[in-house]
């Protein structure tokens, strides 16, 4: 379910085509679980507006979001493009899950070393042999990396 909720978050798949009806739904209600019940003190107030000529031209005005689902369907009205200024809530639980590394390449990486470590020549090395040359060989180049 994260992973649907962190593919939600992300604004070029936020209409979850790729999932049935039912999951898209789960995933909303997911979301708005996170997001919480809305608490007055969360909502940002804006700073005043400053005063401009075409200020009464203006037809959009910033809405006020009071409740989870307001803000998850201002967001699904929302282009690609738009930031997520008047979103506050949402746009703390997308910093909280799309900061997690979604691949496997730091397994494969270790992976990678150990085939090298043990190949033909080396088919004798006991398993803890092994996990101790992969680890030595990890810390030794963190410390290459900081004398650098």
């Amino acid at each position: 379910m994260k992973a649907k909720v962190a593919t939600f978050l992300w604004p070029d798949y936020k209409d979850l085509t790729m999932l049935s009806e039912e999951e898209r739904q789960a995933v909303i209600a997911k979301v708005c679980e996170e997001i919480g019940p809305s608490d007055p003190d969360d909502i940002a107030t804006p700073p005043p507006p400053k005063v401009s000529r075409l200020d009464k031209y203006s037809k959009y005005k910033k809405q006020q979001v009071h409740e989870p689902q307001d803000e998850v369907q201002k967001y699904m009205s929302m282009s690609a493009t738009d930031r997520l200024d008047g979103l506050p809530k949402l746009a703390k639980l997308a910093m909280r899950e799309l900061c997690k590394l979604a691949t496997a390449a730091p397994s494969e990486r270790v992976w990678s070393k150990a085939g090298f470590i043990l190949n033909n020549r080396r088919n004798r090395l006991t398993p803890k042999h092994l996990n101790s040359m992969i680890f030595l060989g990890s810390v030794l180049l963190k410390m290459e990396k900081k004398q650098n």
